[in-house]
């Protein structure tokens, strides 16, 4: 859902997103993953559950980073540089 938080945890990292949306399309619709001109991560998965015909693409905007073993930044959202 929009708003919803999601974290990736990296060797080095944690970034964490906000949804800002997501749309279903058929499988072959590559398009949907190509970069809209700003950062953010898209994560697909199969929909509807179990089935192969389409994806369900959830967006998100970065909002915080947290280097390993170091304090965390936030991000300022109309730019993406540190806040």
């Amino acid at each position: 859902e929009r708003g919803d938080k999601v974290s990736l945890e990296l060797p080095y990292a944690t970034f964490e997103y906000t949804v800002t949306g997501r749309k279903i399309v058929p499988a072959d619709y590559l398009q949907a993953l190509e970069s809209r001109g700003r950062e953010e991560v898209a994560l697909q998965a199969c929909w509807p559950r179990f089935f192969a015909s389409h994806r369900i693409i959830v967006y998100a905007e970065p909002v915080e980073i947290t280097p390993r073993g170091a304090r965390a930044y936030t991000l300022a959202a109309a730019d993406g540089k540190p806040g």
